[in-house]
């Protein structure tokens, strides 16, 4: 029996679909078979990641470094997210933080350091403040304490030499109240001076002046009149005449001696 044409085209058709029906088939059969294994492949390489992972993450928690910190983070983007990942990125952030406090300790230390060597070349109140601002900074504290205990010196020095120079400044100021206490006191007054005419001043006499004559004593009372002495005719009384040239008028100081008045008959 001839097969006809269409009858032909409808069994090679047939056939073409059962071979690629085979294929799918052993392809789909092929891939269950192979996913599996790569499955364990990669969780096996994840557990490795994550083992070595851990390991940096010890040293480094022991001696925390910026190179070892880059490697870690390099790593743990190759891990796919999981509860894993996670704990390990918080022991990461943990280990960042820690440094960064050890970075910013070991600044402090270097300017406390640098201020108290400062204040020790140059000793005064604004370097002591200065130094002591940043010692409070420091937080180890036997670091803390050494420096402290040099600061505590100079301070101990400044407030000693202020001592001294109020104890200076008030004794002087002292000494100079006494000063002004035993400085005597002057009051100074005008001279009144009366102005004198010059008409009115006096002139020169000419004129002799007469010597003054004694006055008479009275004769006390007796019985007995008293005999008057008589002047000797041999020897007479001269009397003194002024000088021309003597211009002054002589004072009568009851000293100078009377001359003797001739008696009257």
């Amino acid at each position: 029996m001839k097969l006809e044409k269409k009858e032909l085209v409808a069994l090679f058709a047939s056939l073409i679909l059962i071979v690629f029906a085979a294929i799918v088939f052993f392809n789909h059969e092929s891939k269950t078979k192979v996913s599996p294994s790569l499955i364990d492949d990669k969780q096996e390489k994840t557990q490795d990641d994550v083992a070595k992972i851990q390991s940096l993450l010890t040293s480094l928690e022991s001696a925390p470094n910026d190179e070892s910190i880059a490697n870690i983070e390099e790593l743990l983007k190759k891990l796919p997210d999981s509860t894993k990942k996670d704990d390990l990125v918080k022991r990461l952030d943990a280990v960042k933080i820690e440094l960064a406090k050890e970075k910013a300790e070991k600044k402090a230390q270097e300017d406390a350091e640098k201020a108290v060597k400062s204040l020790e070349d140059e000793q005064n109140d604004e370097k002591l403040s200065a130094a002591q601002e940043a010692v409070n900074k420091v937080g180890n504290e036997n670091k803390r304490s050494k420096l402290q205990a040099r600061i505590d010196v100079i301070r101990e020095q400044l407030e000693a030499i202020a001592q001294a120079a109020a104890a200076a400044m008030l004794q002087e100021s002292s000494d100079s109240s006494s000063d002004v206490q035993d400085t005597p006191t002057y009051e100074y007054s005008t001279p009144n001076t009366e102005t004198q005419d010059p008409t009115q001043s006096q002139t020169p006499n000419s004129t002799p002046s007469q010597t003054p004559s004694p006055t008479p004593t009275k004769p006390t009372p007796s019985d007995e009149p008293a005999t008057t002495p008589q002047p000797s005719s041999q020897d007479p009384i001269e009397t003194p005449q002024p000088s021309n040239s003597d211009t002054s008028t002589p004072i009568d100081d009851g000293t100078s001696t009377a001359t003797a008045e001739e008696p009257q008959e």
